[in-house]
C-alpha cells in the first residue's frame, strides 16, 4: 500500500499546465459575473462571445497538454468536462423546444447517468419499500418537538452527535479545531426552521429531529429517532458539507477546484452528505453514549423504519424526477409518461389512479415550469445517491486506516460529477 503521508496536493505543475490552471479560474470568475442571477435570454451578448472564445481557446491548450502523471491526467479530465458544462450553461439553443437533457448539463449530468438510474431503479421493489412503511405506521406514529421538555431532549442529542462527528473528523480538521469547545462556536441552534450549512458554520434547528412514538401495549414510547437526527448531524456537519468547505478551503489544491460552474458540484457534493449521514449512523452501534438510555427493541424498530424511510425518499425522488424528464422529452404526452413509469414497476401502489391524476394535474399547473427546475435538482440527489451508495460499497471491505484516508480526502474540491469518479477511482487504486 502506498504511503499515506502527505496529501496528493500542493504538487508541481508544469509551466504549461499552470498556465491552463490559472486560465480556468479566470474563465469561471467570467463566467459567474455573466450569469450570477441572470435568465439565459439576459446574458449579455458580448460577454458571452468572449467566454465562449475563451473556451475554445482553452481546449486547443489542454489538447497538446501531455500529462506527467495520474494528478494531471485526473485534472484534465476535470477541466474538459468544466468547458463542456461552461459552455451547455451559455448557448442559447437554436429551436424553441425546451431540453431536459440539455438542461442536465448544468449539474453535470449527461443522458447516459439517467439511463443508470433508469436501469437501477428497475431492480428495486416498490411494492414492498412501500408495505414496510405501512406495517410500521400501525405500530408507531411521529411528531416533531412540541414542547420545551422534547426540545431539550433533541438539542443535547445534536450536540452529543455533534461530539462524535469532531472525534471521527479528519486529521485536517483537527489542525483547524484544535478542540471540541473551538470547534462547536461554528454551530448555532433554534428552535423552529430548517436546520443548513453556510460555509464554515452550521445552523441546527430542534424542530428538525423526529419523535416516534412506538407502541407498547396498550401505551405509546416517546423515543427521539436517533438515526434521522445523525443522519441531519452527518449530513450538515464536519462528515458532510461543513467538511468539505473547511478542507477545500484549508487544502492547496488548484484554486479553480474551490469553486464550482453553474451547479456542476451538486452531485459531488450531495454524494458527500450521503457519506457524512452514512458515517455518523455507523457511530450509534460503536458510541454507547449516543443510545445511553434507549432501549433495544426501540433502537432495532428505528433502524428498521430508518432504512424502509431511506428506501421511500429515494423511490419517490425518483419517480418526481423521472416524471418530469419524461414528459417534456414525450413532447408532454402524459400517457406515454404514465407507460414509462410503468414498464418499471408493477407496484399496485405506484401504477394507482392516485398516480395518474396527479402526472395529469401537475402538467396543467401554472407552476409547472417552476416544477420542472426543482425536477432538474432531484436528478442531481438521485445520481448523489447512487454515487454515495457504489462508493461505501467499494470501500466496505477496505482496512479502516484506508478508508478514512480516502472517505477524507474525497472531502477536498468542488469536482464535477466526471471528475469526481474520476479522482475516486485513482484515490482506491492508490491508497488501498
Amino acid at each position: 500500500m502506498t504511503s499515506k503521508q502527505g496529501n496528493i496536493f500542493p504538487k508541481k505543475f508544469s509551466k504549461e499546465m499552470n498556465k491552463v490552471i490559472e486560465t480556468q479560474a479566470e474563465l469561471q470568475k467570467d463566467l459567474d459575473k455573466v450569469v450570477n442571477g441572470r435568465s439565459i435570454a439576459f446574458y449579455p451578448a458580448s460577454s458571452t462571445a468572449k467566454i465562449l472564445s475563451g473556451i475554445e481557446h482553452q481546449r486547443e491548450k489542454i489538447g497538446i497538454l501531455k500529462p506527467s502523471d495520474e494528478v494531471d491526467v485526473i485534472l484534465l479530465c476535470e477541466l474538459n468536462e468544466r468547458l463542456r458544462i461552461m459552455e451547455g450553461s451559455i448557448i442559447v439553443p437554436n429551436d424553441t423546444e425546451f431540453s431536459y437533457v440539455k438542461n442536465l448539463c448544468k449539474f453535470g449530468i449527461t443522458e447516459d447517468d439517467v439511463n443508470s438510474a433508469v436501469k437501477f431503479m428497475r431492480t428495486l421493489d416498490f411494492q414492498t419499500i412501500a408495505e414496510e412503511l405501512v406495517e410500521m405506521s400501525g405500530e408507531s406514529y411521529e411528531r416533531s418537538p412540541d414542547n420545551e421538555s422534547t426540545s431539550k431532549d433533541c438539542r443535547t442529542l445534536h450536540q452529543k452527535l455533534l461530539r462524535v462527528t469532531y472525534e471521527v473528523a479528519s486529521p485536517g480538521i483537527k489542525k483547524i479545531f484544535p478542540n471540541f469547545d473551538e470547534y462547536a462556536k461554528t454551530v448555532e441552534f433554534g428552535i423552529n426552521g430548517r436546520s443548513y450549512q453556510n460555509k464554515a458554520n452550521v445552523v441546527l434547528y430542534d424542530s428538525n429531529a423526529t419523535i416516534i412514538n412506538i407502541r407498547n401495549g396498550l401505551r405509546f414510547d416517546r423515543v427521539i429517532d436517533i438515526f434521522q437526527s445523525a443522519e441531519l448531524v452527518g449530513e450538515e456537519g464536519l462528515l458532510g458539507h461543513q467538511g468539505q468547505f473547511l478542507v477545500t478551503e484549508a487544502s492547496n489544491i488548484p484554486d479553480f477546484l474551490k469553486e464550482g460552474v453553474a451547479r456542476s458540484s451538486m452531485v459531488h457534493a450531495e454524494a458527500l452528505g450521503d457519506l457524512g449521514s452514512a458515517r455518523l449512523v455507523s457511530e450509534i452501534d460503536r458510541n454507547p453514549t449516543l443510545t445511553e438510555g434507549v432501549k433495544p427493541e426501540h433502537l432495532e424498530f428505528l433502524r428498521k423504519r430508518s432504512r424502509a424511510e431511506e428506501k421511500r425518499a429515494f423511490a419517490n425522488i425518483f419517480l418526481n424526477a423521472y416524471e418530469s424528464y419524461f414528459m417534456l422529452e414525450s413532447n408532454m404526452n402524459a400517457e406515454h409518461t404514465l407507460e414509462a413509469i410503468y414498464s418499471i414497476t408493477k407496484s399496485p401502489m405506484v401504477r394507482s389512479g392516485e398516480l395518474k391524476n396527479r402526472i395529469l394535474a401537475r402538467y396543467k399547473s401554472p407552476t409547472f415550469w417552476d416544477n420542472t427546475n426543482l425536477s432538474l435538482e432531484k436528478w442531481g440527489y438521485l445520481l448523489a445517491n447512487m454515487l454515495s451508495k457504489k462508493i461505501d460499497k467499494r470501500l466496505e471491505n477496505m482496512g479502516a486506516e484506508s478508508r478514512e484516508f480516502i472517505l477524507d480526502h474525497l472531502q477536498m474540491g468542488l469536482w464535477t460529477k466526471k471528475g469526481f469518479e474520476s479522482y475516486f477511482d485513482y484515490l482506491v487504486e492508490k491508497f488501498s
